[in-house]
């Protein structure tokens, strides 16, 4: 195998290596915009019960 061929075999794999690389990570950040979405939700309702118990105790519903 001749410098040309070995330099594009070893860019190929450098190639498909990074694709890897680039899908695991999209999975990361897949998985971390999901639990963000929920961290929303939950601190959406923690705000709503710190919210109803700062009334005074006869205005609570």
């Amino acid at each position: 195998m001749n410098k040309r061929m070995k330099k594009k075999h070893l860019l190929e794999k450098e190639i498909v290596e990074l694709k890897q690389k680039m899908e695991e990570v999209f999975t990361k950040v897949t998985v971390l915009e999901e639990a963000y979405e929920q961290l929303k939700i939950e601190n959406a309702k923690i705000s709503k019960c710190i919210h109803k118990f700062q009334k005074p105790f006869w205005r609570r519903s």
